[in-house]
């Protein structure tokens, strides 16, 4: 059991680590183009290409977790016991304006419970 949580533990701090890094790159370009979505929250590039690496990570070591994401519209119907929360890029605005505000969430909740969670700010 111990091995299994350090093992998510990793997982998850190290996924934080790599999008955030990936973020930079995007974010040291100039002109980032942003569009507002349905809610009248930005959207950037940047905000789906974070949101695909997070994803496609969790659905390869944790195949049977529901994921709730900012840029997705899923709703929990499912006896799932693990679901992801996950803000792929938290303050995509501040990021879309060149201010260096910003960075990436990641948690498990558990039957209900937090379990793990990661920000890389």
């Amino acid at each position: 059991m111990i091995r299994l949580m350090n093992l998510t533990f990793e997982f998850i701090s190290e996924l934080a680590q790599k999008v955030g890094s990936e973020l930079l790159n995007f974010y040291k370009l100039e002109g980032i183009s942003a569009t507002l979505k349905e809610d009248n929250t930005t959207l950037t590039e940047a905000d789906l290409e974070a949101d695909r690496i997070i994803t496609s990570a969790i659905k390869s070591e944790f195949p049977d977790d529901l994921i709730i994401s900012e840029e997705s519209s899923l709703t929990i119907d499912s006896d799932s016991k693990s679901v992801w929360i996950i803000d792929p890029l938290d303050g995509t605005t501040n990021f879309s304006l060149g201010f260096p505000y910003w960075g990436v969430s990641i948690a498990r909740v558990t039957d209900g419970f937090p379990e793990y969670a990661a920000a890389y700010f």
